[in-house]
């Protein structure tokens, strides 16, 4: 159970930073159009 856990954590970090990316450059996107 905790081995499938940390995989689950170490998946879900990996996910965060490629969404954190999308947002930061949506954010940037929508800053230049207001």
């Amino acid at each position: 159970m905790t081995r499938s856990l940390q995989g689950i954590g170490m998946t879900s970090l990996r996910t965060r930073e490629r969404m954190i990316k999308r947002l930061s450059e949506q954010g940037i996107h929508n800053k230049k159009i207001g």
